[in-house]
């Protein structure tokens, strides 16, 4: 976004910005420039150029010192890994981001990288370690009048009981997150309404509260569709069934997820060739002072052996 915080629809001046700093910052310049530039990326939903982007500001980043950053960049990279379903991948990335707020011992990082680690920890299984992980970050919003930090670990928690089979308690914690009085996530929320209802079978609430969550993001409108289209298949109404279903195909084409999945490959296959070159660049350097050494220490000994050998000589004669 801009100093407005309008959304940016071009790249164009941030990327000479990045370019000039590749050129002539130092290393935490670079990873600053980098990780902005993810920003644009996150903003306009382009999730592997922007991992590119927060690979080339941790590679740069681990040359200097900065917690705050390091916690930012490990979160929005869980982020990535964790949209994408690579959930094995974001855990580390999570854990890392955490231990970096608790440094830093900023309270609403640490709200924020538990709650998300939460999630990961809810789609792996990982069902009782998640709800603790929700109750802190609950207890923690609660003590800093953390609305943001409220509403979202209701929602989590929502999730975790409509993965756990417990419909009735998601529908409790839905609402609990819906009332929070924030606009964070709101439509996210809004959709969860509509998603614990229907799994209560109350589908005429349902479908008002899935109506009002359309917002034009690809994930929540399609989820939507997909519901609706299934609520109104079981009402018997075939033609919006199909309607919405075919609106679900629309969104679901535009979001492509299996290219998504082979470009966030190719960023890592690409990230690790820059680590392995770096480290070779690295092994090429110390290779090369040793022989210089070597050849200094041996002309060392070649001259002091000839010094030696011509005092001899004069000592004789």
């Amino acid at each position: 976004m801009d100093k407005s915080f309008h959304p940016l629809l071009s790249d164009s001046l941030i990327r000479q910005s990045v370019a000039y700093y590749d050129e002539h910052g130092n290393y935490h310049q670079r990873a600053l420039a980098h990780y902005y530039y993810s920003v644009f990326f996150r903003d306009t939903n382009c999730q592997p150029e922007m991992l590119h982007e927060l690979l080339l500001a941790d590679f740069n980043l681990s040359k200097t010192h900065d917690e705050r950053l390091k916690s930012m960049i490990d979160y929005y990279i869980g982020q990535v890994y964790f949209n994408n379903g690579l959930y094995d991948k974001a855990l580390p990335f999570f854990t890392n981001a955490l231990k970096c707020a608790e440094d830093i011992n900023d309270t609403i990082v640490y709200i924020e990288v538990v709650e998300e680690l939460s999630a990961v920890q809810t789609y792996m299984g990982e069902i009782g370690l998640a709800k603790n992980n929700l109750r802190i970050a609950e207890n923690l919003s609660r003590q800093i009048k953390y609305d943001q930090g409220l509403a979202i670990s209701y929602l989590y928690l929502s999730r975790l009981y409509r993965r756990n089979g417990e419909y009735s308690q998601a529908l409790d914690y839905a609402r609990k997150s819906f009332f929070v009085d924030t606009e964070v996530s709101k439509h996210l929320r809004t959709y969860f309404m509509g998603l614990t209802m229907h799994l209560n079978g109350m589908n005429d609430s349902a479908k008002v509260y899935l109506n009002q969550a359309l917002c034009h993001d690809y994930y929540i409108d399609s989820d939507c569709y997909a519901l609706l289209a299934d609520i109104y298949k079981e009402e018997g109404n075939l033609a919006l069934s199909v309607k919405y279903e075919k609106l679900f195909s629309e969104y679901i084409d535009s979001l492509n997820n299996a290219k998504i999945d082979v470009s966030v490959s190719e960023v890592e296959h690409e990230y690790i060739l820059m680590s392995n070159r770096e480290r070779q660049l690295r092994t090429y350097i110390v290779i090369g002072v040793s022989i210089l050494v070597c050849i200094s220490v041996l002309v060392f000994l070649f001259l002091w052996w000839r010094k030696q050998k011509n005092i001899r000589v004069k000592w004789l004669s």
